[in-house]
């Protein structure tokens, strides 16, 4: 009976191609895993578990492969590398947990440290701190 499908097969799979749709139709403005949670009825502890389970990665890596595809898209469709930039900012700034994408690492050429979402001074503490740890390595 080691092939026997699971009770719920069909209705995780559901719950899946319904989360998948959701990412697809809002994945501009990037919406939180409590949103997706909410709108497939799960838990967001359970939509995790089920979501990697099916697709083989969270549906926050999902997100982010769309929105790679996206930018891709754009940049073939525009051929304008400052649209593509501006809408992957766009993407980020509307990610409530930024601070998780290195985005703080990118330093301009000159070696000015540039804009943050969150500030200037948080940028330059992060970088502080990554160099803190990275020293007592």
């Amino acid at each position: 009976m080691a092939d026997r499908v699971p009770d719920d097969f069909g209705r995780q799979y559901a719950v899946v191609a319904r989360a998948i749709e959701f990412l697809r139709a809002h994945a501009l403005r990037q919406p939180s895993l409590a949103e997706l949670a909410d709108a497939v009825h799960l838990s967001e502890f359970h939509l995790q578990r089920v979501f990697a389970a099916w697709a083989g990665i969270s549906p926050k890596r999902f997100l982010q492969y769309l929105t790679k595809a996206y930018a891709i898209q754009t940049l073939r469709d525009a051929h304008n590398v400052l649209a593509v930039a501006a809408a992957a900012g766009s993407a980020l700034a509307a990610n409530t947990i930024g601070y998780l994408i290195p985005c703080h690492r990118v330093i301009r050429e000159s070696g000015d440290p540039g804009n943050y979402r969150w500030g200037s001074s948080r940028k330059a503490a992060m970088l502080a701190w990554e160099a803190g740890r990275a020293a007592l390595r």
